[in-house]
């Protein structure tokens, strides 16, 4: 469920960018546009009272290029059209006017993505305020974690011995119950990973892995060697560590010892 919603939240994150993005070079086209436009945008209003006293190519023309100027684009479009078909052998107006048009369907364009982008910049900036906040309980939690001891008290189920966090095993041993206390502080530790325990025989380089436990009620959490995995353990006789790991972090250690006699009965 969690990979899930990252999924979302990095698929909305990159839309948003995307529309973000597509919203600031179309504003940043359209001022090109106004910048490069052969007028002035305080013209405006004289030019329109010229254009409409003396009709002609030319008035129009300086029309196209002061409301360019002043960012209305589709205003200049349909002067600039009006001066290419007032000259309709000028080859030059008739590129400017499709300039203008050009110009004209840009800022459309900009107009109908604007309100697009305003919401995606306030997405990208509510998810990076939630990643923030996400971020600092990680830290938070790894924190914690790292800071964190645990104490691994061992039993023996039928034939064998322990003591604290030692203990022996036999071929009649029928399980190894191990209980981690883990430090109070981890109550606190928001999402908290999982308990996991694992035992490792370093010389014949095997591992055997419980299930990990996220339930440490009190504290407290009970593990049991048994079945498949105790047969494990009898196989290989010598020491063995077992570890108490939380979110990779080493949490505690204990150490078992399988007799050989062990070994050579569940070998047999």
């Amino acid at each position: 469920m969690r990979c899930a919603r990252s999924r979302w939240r990095s698929f909305l994150a990159a839309l948003a960018a995307l529309v973000v993005a597509t919203g600031l070079a179309l504003e940043a086209w359209c001022a090109t546009d106004r910048a490069r436009a052969p007028g002035r945008a305080h013209d405006v209003a004289a030019a329109e009272a010229a254009a409409r006293t003396h009709p002609s190519a030319a008035a129009y023309e300086r029309l196209a290029g002061a409301a360019l100027a002043a960012g209305r684009a589709s205003d200049a479009a349909t002067a600039a059209v009006v001066a290419s078909k007032l000259a309709p052998g000028d080859a030059r107006r008739a590129a400017l006017a499709e300039a203008a048009v050009d110009a004209a369907l840009r800022a459309t364009l900009r107009d109908g993505v604007r309100p697009v982008a305003g919401v995606g910049a306030v997405l990208l900036l509510a998810l990076w305020v939630a990643g923030a906040r996400v971020r600092a309980r990680t830290r938070a939690r790894e924190a914690a974690i790292a800071g964190a001891l645990a104490r691994v008290v061992l039993a023996v189920e039928g034939e064998g011995t322990s003591r604290g966090d030692r203990a022996q095993l036999t071929a009649a041993t029928t399980a190894l119950v191990v209980d981690v206390h883990a430090d109070p502080v981890l109550d606190a530790v928001p999402d908290r990973p999982p308990l996991v325990v694992t035992l490792s025989h370093g010389e014949a380089g095997r591992t055997v892995r419980l299930a990990p436990r996220r339930d440490v009620g009190g504290g407290a959490a009970r593990f049991r060697v048994a079945g498949d995995a105790l047969r494990e353990v009898l196989a290989h006789a010598g020491r063995w560590r077992l570890l108490v790991r939380m979110d990779g972090a080493l949490l505690g250690t204990a150490e078992v010892v399988v007799a050989p006699r062990a070994t050579a009965r569940a070998a047999a």
